[in-house]
């Protein structure tokens, strides 16, 4: 199990990546430890993060529903996560380029 500040570490390093569009190394490769438990503990400290930066959430999402990319990435579930009101665009609108 992650420790409160490795997961504070984490979030912030994974909010500062999404800003300035500079990958970092994945998570559960620093941190070969990390459990399930850890990944959303890191999740909800980013969407707080997120949230303090005036973000709201709007929606939830599920993903890697299926097997193939549940072994993909070596776990037997389906995860989630969060959908931020910036994510949402409407029919025919131009998506900005640069917020990816």
């Amino acid at each position: 199990m992650l420790d409160p500040d490795s997961v504070a570490d984490l979030a912030r390093q994974l909010h500062d990546a999404a800003r300035t569009r500079v990958p970092i190394r994945q998570p559960s490769l620093t941190h070969p430890e990390m459990t399930i438990e850890d990944a959303y503990a890191v999740q909800r400290a980013l969407v707080e993060l997120e949230k303090g930066g005036g973000r709201a959430v709007r929606g939830r999402k599920i993903g890697l529903t299926s097997k193939v990319m549940q072994r993909a990435v070596s776990i037997s579930e389906p995860d989630y996560g969060v959908l931020f009101d910036d994510m949402f665009f409407d029919d025919g609108a131009v998506v900005p380029a640069g917020r990816f």
